[in-house]
């Protein structure tokens, strides 16, 4: 069923190919790019039949490993995450297209989320109870389109021609996959499996709820997932209310009392009206506030100006002279209350928003242009403050959240920078009184999110993968140097050996644990170790007849494994090692070496000096070691990150350091030293928890920094790094919390 479906409409993809193509080769910037999509037009006709049957057998493949049970390791979600055995560079092109691919198959998982969550019940009942993952469900997104991906790999086209493949795969095959999945589930409900399944929904943080699964009001985790719009609205309704009455209290509410005051919402004898006070926000609005104007025939023309700290402080006193201008446009004393506690809020709003400690300071300036026109959105709708889901509020919280993440202070044309500007103009030119304008705004601006999401996502996820990939290296290279550094030591080998066995043969050993997935526990690594302790045994004190015997019969499978090991190493440190396999060629010449080492050893310990023309025991005169090497002498992997001076924690980073290990992956920090004008702020990203080190990444979610908890324990203690705690609540939310915090904190204050 599924093969018939996807090979009908491949078929149709492939038949408005051309057209496609052809419209973007019209559209080109150069001959070179419009040649690009032609030679395209032509290897995609050549290659067709190739690419077709491809794909076919692929999407077949993916039902035969389902059935045959060899993707068990993907259906228990193993394949989330985990190590990497060797790290890789990845260029822009291959970015491009993992990130095209991953936001097709999203779109297509979130429009087909119900079918697909059945179908993964339906087949873990198939695969013998064990959890299907997503990935893992024969003709599911991901299946369907990594199967095209591969399909049309070998083929030579521009990364952009890749692009617009998989625009018209999505459009032709995945947005009209409803039917197979369906149809998917259909078959499985007539054979008896899970037919009366009940319906799944999406929960708050994106996982799976199902009407069956469902448990009683304050049973469970579910009685939080079940709250209606009303009680979250209720919920806001509450803290508002509470923030007017500590208002009215600070500002002192006369004979009646704040609460009176609050509650019967006195109106002054000749109050301003609504019209009247939008009228005055107007004329307060100040000219020239447009953040950038399109060129003649070109493109936007984006602000790129430096933002510092007085400029912020000017931004402070701008808001604040707005707001005062607006009280002499209207006298205050007719005001009603909820007008003024309005303007008052959304001042402290944009006053909490300048303060954010991780928010770049260029996001701050082009967000601070909204302080108008959200005066004005809150005294048109007063839900601004009370709905939690009011789009204006939403776009806000979106704004603010988008910034802290995708903003680069250093390049604003890249990240989220460009979109916001865009939405910042849309409200200064075109919101007058119509609250339906952020609706469309908030649709568009979390649809310009998801690239940059998605982007920094896979980013950041690399990054993670290639720290893993370095600390298993860097953890390998210890191990080995472990077992090499005492058979070296025992004996009085030659340099060439003791070269060999350091450096090349250590590098067998890391092959092996990288590479093998018994590791230590494998053949391989034991014959490794065999061999080592075969050559250092050659050069052992010998005198007996017997041992000479020995030392010929052991030699020719010794070159062989030693052989065998170098060709499996490909050419890394093969031509080093040509001296030692002439050595072990000639036994006589072998001997001889082995006998000269004796007697330089037994003179050695008869006089208890060293022989003068004695061969080293080891390659080089020991060097003043340095932390990091002082680590590679201890037991088990420890990072290659900077310790503190002192041995041990002292007991204020102790506490640090347990505190640090419940401390959730996202949290920022800030970072000063004397060598950076300013602080530096990183992402913790991930940690490893068996060799202590943390992860951080900067605003390109590239890999920025690796230390160990210790050493981070150690500058929060010192201070020179800081912890910015912040709530998971949204932004709006998160500052009325704390408006009502500073409020209650005065109210207890003696007079």
């Amino acid at each position: 069923m599924v093969l018939g479906f996807s090979d009908a409409r491949l078929t149709e993809l492939f038949n408005n190919t051309d057209e496609a193509l052809l419209e973007f080769a019209e559209r080109a910037e150069s001959n070179a790019v419009q040649g690009r999509f032609f030679e395209a037009m032509g290897e995609i006709r050549t290659k067709r039949p190739v690419i077709e049957d491809m794909f076919h057998d692929l999407v077949s493949s993916g039902f035969d490993d389902f059935g045959q049970g060899s993707r068990d390791a993907i259906a228990s979600g193993d394949s989330d995450g985990g190590d990497t055995d060797e790290l890789t560079l990845v260029n822009e092109t291959e970015m491009d297209e993992s990130v095209a691919l991953e936001n097709m198959i999203a779109r297509a998982r979130n429009a087909y989320f119900q079918q697909l969550y059945a179908l993964g019940q339906r087949l873990a009942v198939v695969n013998a109870g064990r959890k299907v993952h997503e990935t893992a469900i024969p003709s599911g997104p991901y299946h369907l389109a990594t199967s095209f991906q591969a399909a049309i790999r070998d083929s030579n086209i521009d990364i952009k021609v890749k692009l617009i493949l998989f625009a018209l795969f999505e459009k032709y095959l995945l947005k009209q996959a409803k039917s197979v999945y369906d149809e998917f589930n259909d078959s499985l409900k007539e054979a008896g499996i899970l037919p009366n399944l009940k319906p799944a929904y999406h929960r708050a943080n994106g996982r799976p709820v199902s009407d069956s699964a469902a448990e009683p009001a304050g049973t469970g985790d579910s009685d939080t997932e079940n709250y209606t719009a009303a009680s979250e609205e209720n919920l806001g309704e509450e803290l508002f209310n509470s923030i007017l009455r500590l208002m009215a209290a600070r500002r002192g509410a006369g004979p009646g009392g704040a609460e009176s005051r609050v509650h019967q919402n006195p109106v002054p004898a000749k109050p301003v009206s609504t019209a009247a006070l939008v009228s005055a926000i107007d004329s307060i609005q100040p000219d020239g506030s447009v953040v950038y104007e399109p060129t003649q025939g070109g493109p936007a023309q984006i602000l790129d100006t430096a933002v510092d700290q007085d400029f912020l402080d000017g931004i402070r006193d701008t808001l604040s002279a707005q707001r005062a201008r607006l009280f002499s446009e209207v006298d205050r004393g007719q005001l009603k209350a909820a007008d003024a506690d309005m303007i008052d809020l959304i001042g402290m709003l944009f006053e909490y928003m300048l303060n954010d400690p991780v928010l770049p300071n260029v996001a701050k300036a082009l967000i601070s242009h909204l302080h108008t026109p959200y005066l004005k959105v809150a005294i048109v709708d007063r839900r601004l403050l009370t709905d939690h889901v009011h789009p204006a509020r939403l776009l806000l919280d979106d704004l603010v959240e988008a910034g802290r993440e995708w903003v680069h202070e250093q390049d604003l044309k890249r990240g989220i920078y460009p979109a916001m500007q865009q939405v910042v103009d849309r409200v200064l030119k075109g919101f007058s009184d119509n609250v339906g304008l952020f609706d469309e705004l908030l649709t568009d601006f979390r649809l310009a999110i998801e690239e940059p999401k998605r982007k920094t996502e896979v980013i950041e996820r690399r990054a993670q993968e290639a720290a893993k990939g370095r600390e298993k290296l860097h953890a390998a290279k210890q191990r080995a140097a472990r077992e090499m550094k005492p058979r070296v030591g025992q004996g009085c080998v030659p340099p060439v050996v003791a070269e060999f066995l350091t450096q090349t043969w250590s590098d067998k050993l890391v092959f092996i644990l990288l590479r093998h997935p018994d590791g230590e526990l494998s053949k391989d690594w034991k014959d490794a170790l065999r061999t080592a302790e075969e050559l250092v045994w050659l050069f052992e004190p010998k005198a007996a007849i017997a041992e000479r015997q020995e030392m010929v019969r052991l030699l020719p499978p010794l070159r062989e494994s030693i052989k065998a090991g170098l060709d499996s190493l490909g050419s890394l440190r093969k031509d080093h090692c040509n001296a030692l396999l002439r050595l072990l060629e000639d036994p006589e010449s072998l001997w001889a070496e082995t006998q000269t080492l004796t007697q330089a050893s037994d003179a050695s310990n008869s006089r208890n000096v060293p022989p003068a023309q004695s061969p080293p025991r080891v390659l080089a005169p020991e060097r003043k070691k340095t932390p990091a090497a002082r680590e590679s002498d201890c037991e088990g992997p420890t990072p290659p990150v900077t310790e503190p001076g002192q041995a041990h924690p002292t007991p204020e980073e102790e506490a640090m350091i347990k505190r640090l290990r419940e401390v959730e992956f996202g949290t920022w920090f800030e970072f000063t030293s004397t060598d950076q004008q300013s602080p530096r702020r990183l992402k913790l990203s991930w940690l490893n928890p068996p060799t202590s080190t943390c992860m951080f990444v900067d605003r390109s979610h590239v890999n920025a920094s690796a230390k160990s908890l210790q050493l981070l324990a150690h500058e929060l203690v010192e201070g020179t790094a800081m912890m910015i705690e912040q709530e998971k609540a949204p932004f709006v939310e998160r500052i009325l919390k704390a408006i009502r915090r500073m409020l209650q904190g005065e109210a207890g204050k003696p007079s």
